[in-house]
């Protein structure tokens, strides 16, 4: 997907933006009094949103960073890189081929949360697999009906 240089400001400004908001929910979900059956599912919980806050923080800086540094020749060739039809053909099987091998490790991880007993576990990734095989569907349909 191509975005215009407008759009990919926005889009930097708003992963750091959400990175920065979302790091200190996890700090501060660590401090809230919960009942102690929660405790283990709030403590989770704060961990995943500091861990994604920070990712999506440091990818959105690391974005920003990148831009400036690269020289206005250098800009140039990206572009030119962007709208090669060979390039967006091997990306498109890249990104093909990297969507097989997820759903081959999540059914994978399936089979193993079966061995182990884990049926709740299984059947939500079991789930899980399907609505993203499904949304992938979905959206080949829309995108085929705009071109």
């Amino acid at each position: 997907m191509k975005l215009s240089k407008k759009g990919r400001k926005r889009l930097q400004i708003a992963m750091i933006v959400f990175g920065a908001l979302g790091l200190p929910v996890g700090f501060l979900a660590w401090r809230l009094p919960v009942p102690a059956a929660w405790e283990s599912a709030v403590f989770r919980l704060a961990g995943m949103w500091c861990g994604f806050g920070a990712g999506v923080l440091g990818a959105g800086i690391g974005l920003t960073l990148r831009q400036r540094r690269l020289t206005p020749a250098e800009r140039a060739d990206e572009e030119v890189r962007e709208e090669d039809e060979r390039e967006q053909l091997i990306q498109s099987k890249a990104l093909r081929v990297g969507y097989f091998i997820g759903i081959v490790l999540q059914m994978a991880l399936v089979l193993v949360l079966c061995f182990l007993g884990r049926t709740r576990e299984m059947w939500v990734l079991f789930a899980v697999v399907y609505l993203q095989i499904g949304a992938v569907l979905l959206a080949r349909s829309i995108y085929r009906k705009k071109l």
